[in-house]
């Protein structure tokens, strides 16, 4: 569950606009959705960080352990105010950081920022994951291909080296000579 999806009465921006919520007291406690402390010493996720939302990300994600302001989180990693929401505006923007907006007596707006976590750890194992179909697709590429010149422009087939030599370097179809495919064309 993340902090979005628990509070309430509360108007919140999402992904998808602004949704009316009532807050709970478990939001608060479900607004950092994994154990942040950890999920931050994490190499990995300390770049993702810094790609999406530059160098002072890590630092303010560090302090951001629980829920505050804007104004609070700024003042905590000594950093302008401006430099802190454009931090944080871009973790939103990757759905890692959240906030709830509250009016006061007066009629003003507190940003109150938390950190989702576990959208970290998504968008890391997704990237993994197509790196990895990545890499075994080139490697599934590698390798000396043989066509004949005769067949290749009707039936684009290539044969690998393995199965060249299988075939005595002849083409299946119409026995002609297979010829040498630079695989990078």
């Amino acid at each position: 569950d993340s902090f979005l999806a628990a509070a309430a009465e509360i108007r919140i921006w999402g992904c998808s606009g602004f949704t009316e919520f009532v807050p709970t007291a478990a939001t608060i406690d479900r607004f950092v959705s994994a154990a942040p402390e950890t999920l931050l010493e994490n190499q990995h996720v300390r770049n993702l960080l810094i790609e999406l939302a530059g160098e002072k990300a890590p630092k303010i994600a560090g302090e951001l352990v629980e829920p505050m302001s804007d104004e609070d989180l700024a003042g905590a990693v000594k950093l302008k105010l401006s430099e802190t929401r454009a931090v944080l505006n871009k973790l939103h923007a990757a759905g890692i950081a959240a906030y709830a907006r509250t009016r006061n007596n007066e009629g003003w707006y507190t940003y109150t920022w938390g950190l989702e976590l576990s959208r970290a750890k998504r968008i890391l194992d997704e990237r993994s994951a197509n790196e990895k179909a990545a890499a075994q697709a080139r490697l599934a590429d590698v390798g000396e291909y043989y066509a004949c010149p005769r067949c290749f422009e009707r039936t684009k087939a290539r044969l690998k080296f393995e199965q060249a030599v299988e075939a005595e370097f002849k083409c299946p179809e119409c026995l002609g000579m297979l010829h040498y495919v630079d695989a990078k064309k």
